[in-house]
């Protein structure tokens, strides 16, 4: 359930923990399966202050949230964060799931002007 892993993130830091990329990452899968993607890009949006480094695959979990969620205009626009980074490069998943993005969000003429 979606919202009992969110739950770690306050537990976590009530005992002074930092939770990881890994931790990071199944939370983003839970926003993922929960369709909570507004939730997903306000985690990613935290890892700074809680001193995580974006990865690639927070960056794929983050949109794969997204594009679960048909929200496939705002993963889109969370791409070219990705690309703005140079120690990150778009992997075929990050490709994938922006396409099952616009798949989800019936846009196949904008699938095809990403491949």
């Amino acid at each position: 359930r979606w919202a009992d892993a969110l739950g770690l993130l306050p537990a976590l830091q009530e005992h002074d923990l930092r939770p990881s990329g890994v931790t990071l990452g199944a939370m983003l899968a839970a926003c993922e399966r929960g369709e909570r993607w507004e939730t997903a890009l306000s985690l990613f949006a935290e890892m700074p202050v809680l001193q995580v480094e974006p990865s690639l695959i927070l960056f794929n979990s983050t949109i794969s949230a997204m594009g679960k969620a048909q929200a496939w205009r705002h993963a889109l626009g969370f791409f070219p964060a990705l690309v703005a980074r140079p120690d990150l490069a778009p992997s075929e998943v990050t490709l994938n799931a922006n396409l099952d993005s616009l798949d989800r969000g019936y846009r196949w003429q904008a699938a095809l002007r990403l491949l």
